[in-house]
């Protein structure tokens, strides 16, 4: 059996969750000996005036290029996209992370150009109508799928992420650069607006912003959410680190050194840096959505998405943790391995099903 994997090339570094999601269950195919051929599907920024707008138009331009020349079925080959949004006719099996790009009520959580609802239509269809079996990171998104688009729940499996325990532990003595004048809290990931950090920062005002900082790890994805809450921040008082892109093998430092990890998404398909933070012993705040039950049990604190409620969680954190071996014991039962062997099984049923 040999797979194609299209991996789109921004999903294919350390920087983001989908990036640490798609390299972790490659490697994990590796130590298997599974034959896996790998595709990444490189862009180039097309700018209009001061706008990129290659993040949209290269969904639109792979979608055409597969459509009017699709490629032929080649046997015992098994093709998987690991992107929604570029699905070819010859796709058997398609990774959804969540639903934000096509439900209309989570929709209303990010910020789209006018051009991307046509990009979006273009997907949808492709997306319907090729794959054999669509394969969630939660059983909320996949319920949310089943709900939204009629699928049978048989085509629709759950590979959820893991965090890798080898590399995420507890640090006794990490060298980031956090100083001990105050509490650090951290924040890893995407800077978009339905990662909530203006939450974050107005809790902090509430809580009295001089006796914290906010450290970020993550890409600066949406240049104006940044903007937005660091003004908001200067306002305040509240000091903010950027560090911006952190070595994946340095992450455990940064949850290790953290007082306590934030994690208050309005939206989220699973969410991994709070798996990452508990297999480290560090207590994470998370928005008291279903995924986050899900991934967390009861071993994170949890918090609306209000400032109110996201201080409160804050002060619970920090006033009485849950113990470091209860964070790892959540995170502890399921691997990377277990994913990749979810995978494997439904690749040798499109085989079976051939």
């Amino acid at each position: 059996m040999t797979v194609k994997v299209l991996i789109p090339t921004s999903s294919a570094g350390m920087e983001t969750g989908i990036g640490r999601y798609c390299a972790q269950v490659l490697n994990a195919f590796d130590r298997t000996g599974l034959r896996v051929e790998k595709e990444y599907l490189k862009h180039h920024l097309i700018a209009i005036g001061r706008r990129e707008l290659g993040y949209y138009v290269k969904f639109a331009l792979y979608a055409m290029q597969f459509r009017m020349t699709p490629r032929a079925r080649i046997r015992g080959e098994v093709v998987h996209s690991f992107n929604a949004m570029i699905v070819p006719p010859d796709t058997d099996v398609v990774t959804m992370w969540d639903l934000i790009p096509f439900h209309r009520a989570l929709r209303r959580v990010v910020r789209r150009p006018p051009l991307y609802s046509i990009i979006l239509r273009m997907a949808e269809r492709n997306l319907l109508e090729y794959p054999r079996f669509f394969v969630t990171i939660s059983e909320t998104v996949r319920h949310e799928m089943h709900e939204y688009y009629e699928l049978p729940l048989d085509r629709i499996r759950v590979a959820r992420p893991a965090a890798d325990l080898e590399l995420f532990r507890p640090i006794k003595d990490p060298t980031v650069p956090f100083s001990s004048d105050k509490l650090n809290l951290l924040h890893v990931g995407t800077a978009v607006p339905r990662k909530n950090i203006r939450g974050i920062v107005e809790a902090l005002g509430q809580l009295g912003p001089g006796r914290f900082r906010l450290v970020r790890v993550g890409p600066p994805t949406d240049p104006s959410c940044v903007e937005e809450y660091t003004r908001r921040a200067r306002a305040l008082g509240l000091e903010i680190l950027e560090i911006g892109y952190a070595p994946y093998e340095s992450l455990p430092e940064y949850y290790s050194a953290a007082d306590l990890v934030l994690f208050p998404s309005t939206a989220e398909g699973a969410g991994i840096p709070p798996l990452e933070a508990m297999a480290c012993g560090t207590n994470v705040v998370v928005s008291d959505l279903p995924v986050h039950r899900e991934m967390c049990g009861e071993a994170a604190i949890y918090c609306g998405t209000d400032p109110a409620s996201i201080a409160q969680a804050i002060d619970r954190g920090l006033s009485s943790p849950i113990p470091s071996e209860i964070l790892r014991a959540q995170v502890s039962s399921w691997t990377w391995d277990d994913v990749a062997r979810v995978y494997i099984r439904i690749y040798e049923e499109v085989l079976r099903g051939s």
